[in-house]
Formats: structure tokens, C-alpha cells, sequence
């Protein structure tokens, strides 16, 4: 019938074997409750198969033999939440049980089981997204999160920092850097984190947010939130998004003096940006780094801040993934924030221990090994080499408050001492000392308190295991004691209901999902090659016109041309 409706033209549809070929073989068993008995009796018994039976080398293909156990479900979760995918995740649990004959599951199997995963906070994880920042901020009310919602109760964007995010922007918020072109998860949500540099010259997050679409022209709202959190407002903002006023900025600067000073005036007038502190703090300072006073230097080290961002998102893409929902999203952050914090630590470790190497021994260079970290101390030693061999003082000016230095440099020929000065207050402004810029504790992601208690028993287990691995009888032996031992300590505790089958499931997403959806999940919205659910992407207007030079011409019966129109729509 398939090749039938195949020759006329119909769909085949498609057709799944099956493995039953009805084999009669089986077992039934009768309660009986007589004078003296009372148990089951053997009713019935066939044990002729109308089949071969399964080989051994084959028995784990059998479902009967497929389960996928508490240690499967445990690795899943911890691959998952360090964005590990499933195809890996499998490789990893193949090596880590021994082998695909002890497995016990399939990656398909795998598969379906972190779909599981998504599908239980399907429509609901903006909810226990928010659920979540509330429980932080009660754990320490330092915490800080803000939201907005759309007409449709859908989340709309999101802005949060932790007590460290602080209290790093207090010690390296000189310049921060606000990116919105990084990857976008499932909802199309923008990931736009607030950063710096830190003493070691690394990266480190100052707040986060996720923007949808909508917003993404307008960030007076995050702004907003970021400077009340952080208790102060930021020496200067840096965004490629604002993209008027950066124009017109841009224009001016490569002005003269004299028609930079009108153009700069207007713009501030124009964006109403007379009475923003530390805008008007830095147009105090233009002389300082408004190109137009510095015509006769080259400029060529100057980037956008698109390209500073570039280190940013591609350490963010480890950690991140752009299916991944909202609940997964947090979670991967704080692996992402949690692994920054670690290599500032480790930093901070090697700088309290290491003397790093002196090119001489100036007094000056070990006074300064004393006060900044390796890392920025390299920089500032080549500055003192450059100092010492390729510059002398060409002349000295003198009046009641200042001296004027003329440094003349080897290679520049000519150095004005307003550049000297910018040079050096730059490195002074963006480096801080070691002293006071240490790395703090997070007060408020508290842990899990049982966390060393229940890595010491996976310590003890693995270790016993090497010791047992050659002998099969004393593994035996060494799981039956543990069973037993599990079993007689589980009489002290309350054991749930074996009909609570999201149990693990809530587990994983560290909260149960909610009863009651007060905030809906943003609306996925289509975009070029973003992580939408969309059947068919956009396509762009080069691959149409690439697809439609592929196609064969055809005539038209109107005018007689070859092309790729017809007689209904030919000019």
C-alpha cells in the first residue's frame, strides 16, 4: 500500500518497527488465602518462546535494562548547569561509569531528559527567576534587583548587582563599560553586564542586566538603577548604544579649540546635561582629553568600546548558552561570576607571595612592586626604563605654585608636559594600588552549609572504589554495606512520597515552580540568527537576491522575455 500511494503521489508517512511478535511465553500468579495458607500460587506457566532470545552483548539495548538512576540525573544537572551539552554530557558519564555496556541509558535518552528539565518551567521561569532574586535579597539586603513589566505582564527587563558587584565598582569604577551586543537567550533577551578592570588589569562585573527589544534604544531606566545601587554616580559611562548624542560628541571633537568649546556648549545644552555632576566634572577637565588639545600626538591606540567588549562576551560565552531559558541563564551567570571572583583571588594569592623581577634596583621600582600588582607593575616598570634611558629634562619653569618640566624623549624628540602629566594621571587613575583593592567574600549567594560534608563521603567513596576496582566480590560486598547503611539511616529522616515524581526536577532548579504566574516570560521575538523558536529564520536581502539569480529563467508570455517573472506580474 506504501509504494501504491507512493506512485500516485501521496505522502508516505512514517513508520516505527515494532518488536512484538506475539510470543505467548509467560507467568501468571493467583492470590489464594485458604485454611493454613495464604500467599500466591503459580496459575499458569509457558515457557516456549516463538523467538530467539536476546544475546548478552546485547541485553543493554533492552528498555528493560535502561534507567536512568539517581547518579545519571546528578551528573545531567551538574554538566548542565556549567553548559555542558547533552552529546558531551553523554561522552563524560560514558568515561566516568566505565563504559557504553554500563551506561544504562542512551543519548537520546540524555536528551529527553534535559528537555524534561525545560518543560517543567516552560511559561513559568521569569516567575521563579524573580522568586529567586527575592530570596536573595532576604538572605542579604545588599542584594539589589529591579524589574519592568510589558503590557501583557511579560518581563520586559531586569538590572541586578550583589554586595560585590559593589563594592568592586567603589574600587575600580573609574570608567565602566555597558556592552548590549552580546548573545541573546531563548526569549531574544539582551545579556548587557556592567564592567571594569580590576588591579590586575581582569575583568570584573560590576551588575548585570536583560534587556528585551524594546528597550534596547532606551537605558535612562537602567541607568537609573545602576547609579542608585551603587550609591554614587560613575566618573564617565561608556555605551555605543546612545547613538545621537555620541554622533554629535564625535563630531565636535575633531573641531578646533575655539569651535569645539561653541559645539560642546550646544550639546550639553541639548541633552540637558548641564547639571549632571560628573558630566560637567569631565567637561571641567576637557583639556585633558578632549582630542582637539592634542593635535600633535598620534591617537591611533584609541579603540571603540564595542571592540573593549570583545574579551567581555567572549568570556560570558563560556558559561552562557543562547537556548538556555531564564532559570538556566542565572544559573550560568553565577558560575560565570563565581569563576572571575576565583582568578582575582588566585591573583590577589600570587601578589601577596611573589616578588616579581626587577630589571634594576631602583629604590623607586621596589617602593612600587610594594604598591601595585604584578600585572600593572610590569607596565609601570617599562614606563620608569622609558623614563630613565629615552627622556631628560630640556627645561624648567618655575612660578609661585607650579613647576613646568619640558621632558625631551630620544624617539618623540618632544614631549609637552601636559601630555607628561595625562600619561602618568592615567596610569595613576586606571591602576590601583594593591592595598585596599582586595577581593571580599559573597555575603549574600550563601552555599550549601552541608557542601564539605557531602564532598568529604565522595571523597571516601571514590577513594575505596580505586582501592576495590580489581576485585569485583569486595565492590559487591562494599555497595551492600552501603545500601544497608543508607537504609537504616534513612529511618531517622522523613522519607517523601515516591509519587512526587518533580521532586528531583525542583532539585535541579534550586525552587518548586509556581503556583501562581504573576509575571509572564518575555514574547520570543523572530530576529536574524537569534535563538527564537521560529520555524523559518529572516532571510536577508543578499541571500534572496543570491537564491533568486539561482533560479532557472523561465519566458513570459506577455512580453516574450527571459527572466524571473510571469505574465501576472511582469512590467
Amino acid at each position: 500500500m506504501d509504494q501504491m500511494h507512493a506512485q500516485e503521489g501521496f505522502i508516505t508517512k512514517r513508520r516505527r518497527t515494532s518488536k512484538r511478535c506475539e510470543c505467548r511465553a509467560r507467568i501468571s500468579l493467583k492470590y489464594v488465602s485458604e485454611v493454613g495458607f495464604v500467599g500466591y500460587v503459580v496459575q499458569e506457566f509457558v515457557e516456549v518462546h516463538n523467538h530467539s532470545m536476546i544475546e548478552l552483548p546485547f541485553r543493554r539495548y533492552m528498555n528493560i535494562n535502561r534507567r536512568l538512576g539517581e547518579v545519571h540525573g546528578r551528573f545531567i544537572w551538574d554538566c548542565t548547569k556549567t553548559n555542558i551539552g547533552p552529546t558531551m554530557t553523554f561522552k563524560f558519564l560514558n568515561e566516568f561509569l566505565g563504559g557504553y555496556d554500563t551506561v544504562g541509558i542512551t543519548v537520546a535518552e540524555l536528551r529527553n531528559y534535559v528537555q524534561g528539565l525545560k518543560t517543567y518551567v516552560e511559561g513559568s521561569d521569569a516567575q521563579m527567576l524573580l522568586d529567586e532574586m527575592a530570596r536573595k535579597k532576604k538572605a542579604c539586603p545588599d542584594f539589589t534587583y529591579h524589574y519592568q513589566l510589558g503590557s501583557s505582564k511579560a518581563l520586559k527587563s531586569l538590572f541586578w548587582c550583589d554586595a560585590i558587584s559593589k563594592r568592586n565598582y567603589q574600587l575600580y569604577g573609574d570608567v565602566v563599560s555597558f556592552d548590549s551586543t552580546y548573545n541573546t537567550n531563548r526569549y531574544c533577551m539582551i545579556f548587557s553586564p556592567f564592567t571594569g578592570k580590576d588591579n590586575h588589569g581582569k575583568l570584573v562585573t560590576f551588575g548585570a542586566a536583560l534587556l528585551s527589544n524594546e528597550t534596547t534604544q532606551s537605558y535612562s531606566w537602567l541607568f537609573k538603577h545602576f547609579l542608585e545601587s551603587m550609591g554614587q554616580a560613575p566618573k564617565m559611562i561608556v555605551t555605543d548604544q546612545d547613538r545621537c548624542m555620541r554622533a554629535a560628541i564625535r563630531d565636535v571633537l575633531v573641531l578646533e579649540p575655539e569651535e569645539f568649546e561653541d559645539s560642546w556648549m550646544g550639546i550639553m545644552e541639548r541633552y540637558e546635561l548641564l547639571h549632571v555632576e560628573w558630566f560637567v566634572t569631565m567637561s571641567d577637565n576637557r583639556e585633558m582629553w578632549v582630542p582637539a588639545h592634542f593635535r600633535d600626538f598620534p591617537m591611533g591606540s584609541l579603540i571603540r568600546t564595542t571592540s573593549v567588549s570583545e574579551s567581555e562576551n567572549s568570556f560570558y560565552k563560556t558559561f552562557t548558552r543562547p537556548r538556555s531559558n531564564l532559570v538556566e541563564f542565572i544559573m550560568n551567570f553565577d558560575h560565570a561570576l563565581a569563576a572571575q571572583r576565583n582568578s582575582s583571588s588566585k591573583l590577589d594569592y600570587m601578589d601577596s607571595t611573589i616578588i616579581p623581577p626587577f630589571s634594576n634596583q631602583l629604590v623607586l621600582k621596589k617602593h612600587a612592586a610594594t604598591k601595585y600588582t604584578e600585572h600593572v607593575f610590569k607596565r609601570v616598570q617599562r614606563e620608569i626604563v622609558d623614563a630613565l634611558h629615552h627622556c631628560s629634562t630640556d627645561g624648567l619653569l618655575k612660578d609661585d605654585l607650579l613647576e613646568i618640566s619640558t621632558i625631551k624623549d630620544k624617539f618623540l624628540k618632544f614631549i609637552p608636559d601636559k601630555y607628561f602629566h595625562v600619561r602618568w594621571l592615567t596610569t595613576a587613575l586606571a591602576d590601583d594600588i594593591r592595598g585596599p583593592a582586595r577581593s571580599l567574600g559573597d555575603p549574600e549567594i550563601l552555599s550549601d552549609p552541608n557542601q564539605l560534608s557531602k564532598n568529604k563521603v565522595a571523597d571516601i567513596f571514590f577513594s575505596y572504589m580505586k582501592k576495590f576496582d580489581a576485585d569485583s566480590a569486595i565492590i559487591d560486598l562494599f555497595s551492600a554495606g552501603i545500601d544497608e547503611l543508607g537504609k537504616s539511616l534513612m529511618t531517622r529522616i522523613h522519607e517523601p512520597s515516591s509519587g512526587d515524581k518533580d521532586k528531583p526536577v525542583k532539585d535541579f532548579y534550586f525552587a518548586e515552580n509556581p503556583a501562581v504566574v504573576r509575571v509572564q516570560p518575555p514574547s520570543v521575538v523572530s530576529t536574524k540568527g537569534s535563538a527564537s523558536d521560529s520555524k523559518s529564520r529572516l532571510v536577508s536581502a543578499k541571500e534572496k537576491a543570491i537564491k533568486l539569480n539561482n533560479k532557472p529563467l523561465r519566458q513570459c508570455k506577455k512580453c516574450g522575455e527571459f527572466g524571473h517573472h510571469d505574465s501576472r506580474n511582469c512590467g
